[in-house]
């Protein structure tokens, strides 16, 4: 969390806005914390071993490869469904994952980011983010059947299931402090494949959490109402105990419903439960909480601005389990609780750095020199990581199973990026080539 001043009821937070939608982040997977100390900064590291020397064992089958027209950047493409999408001098391409066909081609100008995509199959769309010269068209979904456009915004939408959220617009923490009237929140929930508007999500203040497809209104007394997203209907009701000030902004996350209050020139955050409308303590390790499977990841906000290293907590009685190391977090896997570590000092150093067992902290094992990719499904099933001389080495994939990290394979060339789906792998390597490969075991 970056800070602007502090008022008296803490440290002030400012960055609430990101908590359901971060660059590079799974639909469902959770938010992280943003503190001064854990930047979250996740860079590759080099070095150690999985228990001993990997053995290459041919876990992998090919059955395709396609000439692109030119060379596709680390993260430009997704697996989407049944079809990879690969963004190519302007166009956009759909490839069978079954065989490597390609489905169709459409034009694409101006893709400013990978495809934002349904986490389901219902609509059979994807969402793209684009910058249309002259149009200000920021919003493309297409059919993923043909490519053909089903509609277009000049919204910023988030899709999930069978709606588009529109993006909120988070206000200048700077004007907030300065005194700036804050217009309403008007939020529209599209459907994804007729672009018609379904409801509206209104409020003094409003937010969504994507993950429990809930829509959240609050008003400046304290008025609250959950929503649900795909028809707008209210689940609950109730009011939150406001301290003196004004709610400007608000996230939802993990169980956790956050407002930005300001006080004269002074901006900090109040926590709530979703499920209560109790407030938070900051003393209490669930005031900052990520899924960590069986239990939470935590991070409790210190008196003074200081922070405490994270914890373990227990779900079902808010106890402390197990710390954490400093600047780490965790996420939830099927072999266990992988451990990332974050170190802006020395980034070569950041990366994933255990395995450890998600009830008792005990480390199960040494991560280092391995890294979950982006571009899978969460929680995470895969990971990676290079071996041999710098620049020319291979790439091990392993899987992440409910007996441990068992390695698939090894592939024989530098990669410069893959797109995993459950049983299958899409590869960029030498440029412009596309590989697709069958995953077994």
């Amino acid at each position: 969390m970056t800070t602007t001043g502090a008022g008296r009821h803490g440290p002030a937070v400012i960055d609430l806005g990101a908590g359901w939608r971060e660059p590079d982040q799974h639909l469902d997977e959770p938010r992280q914390w943003r503190t001064r100390s854990l930047a979250l900064v996740l860079a590759v590291a080099l070095t150690a071993a999985l228990g001993g020397a990997a053995v290459n064992r041919p876990g992998l089958t090919e059955f395709a490869r396609v000439t692109l027209d030119t060379d596709v950047h680390d993260g430009r493409y997704s697996i989407v469904g049944d079809v990879v999408l690969v963004p190519d001098r302007g166009n956009l391409s759909a490839y069978e994952l079954r065989d490597g066909s390609r489905r169709w081609r459409v034009p694409a100008p101006g893709l400013v980011s990978q495809p934002f995509v349904t986490a389901t199959a219902e609509a059979g769309v994807a969402v793209l983010e684009q910058a249309e010269t002259g149009t200000g068209v920021l919003t493309r979904v297409v059919d993923l059947a043909d490519g053909a456009t089903l509609w277009r915004s000049s919204a910023v939408v988030v899709p999930v299931d069978d709606v588009a959220v529109e993006y909120p617009v988070m206000p200048d923490p700077a004007e907030i402090a300065a005194g700036a009237p804050l217009p309403p929140a008007d939020l529209r929930v599209f459907d994804l494949r007729s672009g018609q508007v379904r409801w509206r999500l209104r409020g003094d203040v409003a937010t969504v959490d994507l993950a429990a497809r809930t829509g959240w209104a609050i008003s400046a007394t304290g008025a609250v109402t959950a929503y649900d997203l795909r028809d707008g209907q209210a689940r609950s009701t109730g009011t939150l105990r406001l301290p003196e000030g004004r709610v400007y902004a608000a996230s939802a996350a993990d169980g956790v419903l956050a407002l930005g209050i300001a006080q004269g020139d002074s901006l900090f955050e109040e926590h709530f439960e979703t499920a209560t409308f109790e407030a938070i303590d900051q003393s209490s390790p669930l005031w900052a909480r990520t899924d960590c499977g069986p239990s939470w990841c935590a991070l409790a906000a210190q008196p003074g601005g200081e922070e405490a290293d994270p914890v373990v907590v227990d779900r079902a009685d808010g106890q402390v389990r197990y710390r954490l190391p400093a600047n780490s977090h965790g996420t939830p896997s099927a072999a266990g609780l992988l451990v990332f570590t974050s170190d802006l000092d020395q980034p070569l150093r950041s990366g994933l750095a255990v395995l450890q067992d998600p009830v008792t902290g005990r480390v199960l094992r040494d991560l280092a020199g391995w890294t979950r990719p982006d571009l899978q499904p969460y929680p995470p099933i895969f990971l990676t990581r290079e071996v041999g001389p710098a620049g020319a080495g291979r790439l091990q994939i392993a899987r992440l199973t409910p007996d441990g990290l068992r390695l698939l394979t090894e592939l024989p060339f530098r990669v410069r990026g893959c797109a995993f789906a459950e049983h299958a792998l899409v590869c960029v390597h030498d440029g412009n080539q596309l590989t697709f490969w069958r995953l077994r075991g």
